[in-house]
Formats: C-alpha cells, sequence, structure tokens
C-alpha cells in the first residue's frame, strides 16, 4: 500500500490595523493629516495659511463659519472644509 501526503496551502487574509495619530480632514477636495488631535478652524488657518488670513471664508461640511467662530469652532476628523480666498478683477 502506498502512502501519499497532500498539503493544503490555505491564504488567511489579516488586515494591518494602524493607528493613525492626528486628525485627517479635506481641504479643498485634499486629503489631509494633522499631527494634532484636536484643531479650531483658526489652527487651521494659522497652520495652512498663516499669513494669508485676510479676505478668505471657511465652510466645514457646506456650513459658512464666520470669522468671530473660528477660534470657537472645533473639526473633527473627515470634515470636508472649503477656503476660499477672495481676488481683485477687472
Amino acid at each position: 500500500m502506498t502512502s501519499c501526503i497532500v498539503f493544503l496551502a490555505i491564504h488567511v487574509a489579516i488586515p494591518k490595523v494602524l493607528k493613525q495619530y492626528g486628525m485627517e480632514l479635506i481641504i479643498n477636495q485634499e486629503k489631509k493629516i494633522f499631527e494634532k488631535e484636536a484643531l479650531t478652524v483658526q489652527q487651521l488657518l494659522d497652520i495652512e495659511l498663516p499669513d494669508k488670513q485676510k479676505g478668505i471664508a471657511v465652510a466645514i461640511d457646506q456650513q459658512v463659519i464666520p470669522r468671530s467662530q473660528w477660534k470657537n469652532t472645533s473639526l473633527q476628523s473627515n470634515q470636508k472644509i472649503i477656503i476660499i480666498k477672495a481676488t481683485q478683477g477687472g
């Protein structure tokens, strides 16, 4: 009697779990990750536009945020932010 050994290859998918540090935001349709886990609109603008904050408007998830509320408006991961800069034309 002959013996036959059969090996079966089983492929098991093991998902990689990566801990994401910081906050992921979508700014003007571009995904960005920030080191800080908590940001206000003002802190975001200080990072993104440190010297160009005059004449801009900010919307979070299609809701305009008045300049007077930038310091007090907290951002949450995965929010969609639009930053618009007014320009002169003629």
